[in-house]
């Protein structure tokens, strides 16, 4: 497999946490056999779908087509500004739905000055209220609205092709957005997920994306930037990326005994594991030797909370799925921590017992290798899938983000059709190549006046 892999991104993410909680005297409740078990068999799961997923994909049945996205950079610049504009859109709609939260908090003289306590309570009982009254009162209108703006993610995928044809500056403008999504939000999850989609994509995308017409105003940028330079672009974005995610944290745990800044940043790691363990020890998970009565489980309420919600306010008589776990208290290096997370395994469990515990994980590790597979045979249009399905890997070690949100699933097919609209055939600029290169050297005053 590639560097970019799913047994790749589940060890990166699951070994440093493992090692980390199985710390002695880390964690407490400590990490039983119960939970040693559900991790072993969810990763197992995960490692042995990856490579089924793999050798499915053969040369002899899909024959390797050019893998180079070749359509125009102008073109890609206008799709991706698109994305920008909807991306935009959806920053706004997330202020609007946070205006009723503050105003029940207070507003935000209150959210400054207490440190957020009660925000999320508040967030929690106004989402119940949203699935209580299904989609009325204009309750349709404003949901279509905002997975209309979520498509503006799009952009995230386009900025990939952008970055590797020099147009860096646009490649990180949704990235901006999402910080800003972040602030107004008191989220992190958010931005930390779209950068993990971002970075994915990225590599995923590399070399495969064509460089527009030399002389265009829009090729790929030649040369590389000096060393300070760089540096000082890689030091600002580290540090709005900090600040991105700590501010809010800060903002909600300030006069509260919750930690903030890197002590915090700390438990965030280790609180999924921390949380499953907990649920062992509390009774909150099934045994790993119950039986497969469908009875005991939720079939699929935690797994895929965000498809139930829908099918619960559209009036199918269906429970609205779980928008979060209930609270348990651990200590994690001698301090309380309440967490409500407990790896996306829990999911799983929780919902279809060790059948979900297996065969979730399995197919979701089969897809991403699948995919990543068939995109190095050249259906680049896949990228959107491979990264999300390699994100939800990676992420598995705190929460089950991607298939909660249907949201995500519906951007990953609408961006998988968009690359596939966009390379559907090779460009004029990236089919002629050489005449391209000729008519530079033919007239380079011309075209150093075109690119100035």
């Amino acid at each position: 497999m590639p560097p970019v892999n799913p047994i790749a991104v589940l060890c990166l993410s699951w070994i440093p946490v493992l090692l980390i909680s199985g710390l002695p005297g880390l964690i407490f409740p400590v990490l039983d056999t119960n939970t040693y078990l559900t991790i072993v068999i969810g990763l197992g799961a995960a490692c042995s779908g990856s490579f089924v997923g793999w050798a499915l994909v053969r040369s002899s049945t899909v024959p390797k087509i050019e893998s180079t996205v070749h359509v125009s950079t102008r073109a890609l610049v206008r799709w991706h500004m698109a994305g920008v504009a909807l991306l935009a859109i959806y920053v706004l709609y997330q202020g609007l739905l946070m205006l009723p939260v503050v105003e029940r908090i207070g507003g935000f003289g209150a959210l400054l000055s207490d440190g957020g306590r009660g925000f999320r309570a508040a967030q929690a009982a106004i989402r119940a209220d949203t699935l209580g009254d299904g989609f009325a009162n204009g309750g349709l209108l404003v949901a279509v609205l905002g997975y209309v703006a979520y498509l503006g993610y799009v952009s995230l995928f386009t900025g990939a092709l952008l970055w590797w044809r020099g147009r860096r500056v646009l490649a990180t403008i949704p990235l901006v957005l999402l910080g800003a999504v972040t602030l107004i939000t008191f989220q992190r999850t958010s931005f930390v997920i779209g950068v993990l989609i971002a970075v994915t994509a990225l590599a995923l995308s590399r070399g495969r994306s064509a460089a527009g017409k030399p002389g265009s105003g829009l090729a790929s940028r030649s040369g590389r930037k000096p060393l300070a330079f760089r540096i000082a672009a890689a030091s600002t974005a580290v540090a709005a990326a900090a600040a991105i995610v700590l501010v809010p944290l800060q903002l909600r745990n300030a006069g509260t005994t919750n930690s903030t800044g890197l002590r915090s940043l700390f438990e965030y790691l280790v609180s999924g594991v921390a949380g499953l363990q907990a649920r062992f020890t509390y009774g909150a998970n099934p045994e790993l030797a119950q039986s497969l009565d469908s009875s005991n489980f939720d079939l699929g309420t935690n797994s895929f909370s965000g498809l139930f919600g829908i099918l619960s306010r559209l009036g199918f008589p269906v429970d609205a799925g779980a928008h979060s776990l209930e609270y348990y208290t651990v200590s994690i290096a001698g301090r309380p921590f309440a967490t409500n997370v407990a790896t996306g395994l829990n999911d799983y469990l929780m919902d279809f017992g060790i059948l979900g515990l297996v065969a979730i994980p399995f197919l979701l590790g089969g897809v991403a290798a699948a995919s990543v597979r068939l995109i190095g045979y050249g259906r680049t249009w896949l990228i959107p899938i491979a990264s999300l399905a390699l994100v939800a890997l990676f992420w598995s070690f705190l929460v089950n983000t991607i298939l909660k949100d249907v949201r995500y699933a519906m951007l990953a097919v609408v961006a998988s059709c968009l690359l596939a609209f966009l390379g559907r055939k090779p460009s004029l600029e990236a089919a002629e190549p050489e005449a391209a290169a000729h008519e530079e050297h033919a007239d380079p005053v011309q075209h150093s006046a075109v690119r100035l």
